[in-house]
């Protein structure tokens, strides 16, 4: 079971970096805006977990800055 979900990780790694998605452009008052909101968010996540990869997705799309962070290391 431990091979198959490593292979299923590095599968969904893969095609998340081949797909990844382009950002939403802002000028750059706007985007600092929405930096500074998103200042104190941070995803605790585990790499090769497909919802984190969805919610990682999301937020390249939207182009927000936020924190994200091992689940497995975190302090």
């Amino acid at each position: 079971m431990v091979v198959v979900r490593w292979i299923l990780g590095r599968i969904i790694l893969l095609l998340d970096f081949i797909f990844t998605p382009r950002g939403v452009k802002r000028s750059a008052e706007q985007q600092q805006l929405v930096d500074q909101q998103c200042s104190k968010l941070a995803l605790y996540q585990f790499v090769a977990c497909p919802f984190c990869v969805k919610v990682r997705r999301q937020m390249k799309r939207l182009s927000l800055t936020i924190e994200c962070r091992d689940a497995k290391n975190s302090e």
